[in-house]
């Protein structure tokens, strides 16, 4: 039992630093000797929030990355209370808001979110979503394409 604790907790760990791998190294390129190269464009999310007409709208930001050692670039720390894994299939459609506040990584596959006013905003790999409308409507999230879509949420802490 203890075992299988222990093991659970170091897949976690692990899961945590591939996934703030992936968030790091969007737009960034290994050299031939493997070393990170100087990032190639900004990091960009689409922050999903609720308007002051109550429905859901999307909008793109650039985070904002501070320069590191050995030509590394990070952004600020964001506190997040925890991570999961979610697949979907490709036909899979909700229609809501967030439960809470989350940063949403697609590591593969397609989705679309549609907002009230018919914009479509699509969801490829790599791509970073902020999810911050927790009370606003006519809002879909469905699947795109032919695969699975596997992602990772991270609720920010509050």
């Amino acid at each position: 039992m203890a075992s299988s604790i222990k093991r659970l907790m170091i897949a976690a760990v692990v899961a945590m630093v591939f996934g703030a791998c992936v968030v790091s190294f969007r737009g960034s390129d290994l050299d031939v000797n493997g070393a990170l190269t100087q990032p190639q464009g900004p990091v960009v999310v689409t922050r999903v929030y609720t308007g002051s007409d109550g429905e859901s709208h999307a909008e793109e930001m650039v985070l904002k990355m501070l320069p590191g050692a050995e030509s590394t670039a990070s952004s600020e720390q964001i506190n997040v209370t925890g991570m999961r894994f979610r697949q979907t299939p490709p036909d899979y459609v909700f229609q809501g808001t967030a439960p809470r506040r989350m940063y949403v990584i697609t590591l593969s596959g397609r989705a679309e979110i549609e907002l009230a006013d018919g914009k479509r905003v699509p969801i490829d790999r790599d791509h970073i979503v902020l999810l911050e409308d927790l009370i606003g409507k006519d809002r879909v999230l469905r699947g795109v394409g032919a695969e699975d879509r596997v992602s990772i949420q991270s609720p920010v802490q509050e």
